[in-house]
């Protein structure tokens, strides 16, 4: 994660130490050294490429980054939520599939359940919201979106595959990079990152805790 202007990355790094989190802070000269392709400009704030100083050379550079070793990214996310399935059934879930939601039920400030399109009404004192970039639609349907100070649209996202730089291998040497500046990132190939089969079905209960489903790098 580039150290950028307009982020508090001292608040960010007080949150990592309280859960544990591991990172290295690198100043701009490791930077540099480390990841040679990087143009280190400050570019901030980000720019729409129609704006006519999206070209501009900036004069500032960056201070540094920050690096999580740890951290990664789930490149198959079907086999993800596979493992996820798998592993929470393993504890006691279960799925219904094809199974629409059309209302969650409330009385006053607390939820009931939720109510399915064939009439079936599911009691629960939790309603976990995972609909991802379309959890704006739940929100309403609980009917707490209006009260909420940070809200959440589904956006369409750009994915363009590039080679690495001459001389650089991005796949073994590159970092997944969150860029503040320029509003974007990028990620390590797909084959860094070696994944486990699809964890078989268990009985209930009797999943030891993440066993054969984590990701590793």
């Amino acid at each position: 994660m580039f150290e950028t202007e307009g982020h508090n990355h001292d608040r960010i790094l007080r949150l990592y130490d309280q859960v544990g989190v591991a990172y290295e802070r690198w100043d701009l000269q490791t930077l540099q050294e480390k990841m040679p392709i990087y143009d280190t400009h400050s570019r901030w704030p980000p720019r729409p490429v129609d704006d006519p100083t999206f070209w501009d050379t900036p004069e500032t550079k960056l201070t540094g980054a920050i690096i999580t070793p740890q951290s990664g990214y789930v490149t198959d996310p079907q086999l993800a939520a596979h493992n996820l399935r798998r592993a929470a059934e393993g504890r006691g879930s279960t799925f219904l599939f094809n199974s629409e939601v059309t209302e969650i039920r409330r009385t006053e400030a607390r939820v009931r359940g939720v109510t399915l399109k064939d009439g079936r009404q599911i009691d629960a004192p939790v309603v976990v919201n995972v609909a991802g970039p379309h959890s704006f639609v739940i929100n309403r349907m609980a009917g707490v979106e209006t009260g909420m100070k940070i809200k959440t649209r589904a956006l369409r996202h750009e994915v363009h595959h590039v080679p690495s730089p001459p001389g650089f291998d991005f796949e073994h040497q590159g970092h997944p990079t969150s860029d503040g500046d320029a509003g974007t990132y990028s990620a390590v190939p797909a084959p860094r990152y070696r994944r486990q089969p699809r964890c078989p079905p268990a009985e209930p209960r009797k999943l030891p805790p993440a066993r054969d489903c984590r990701w590793k790098q």
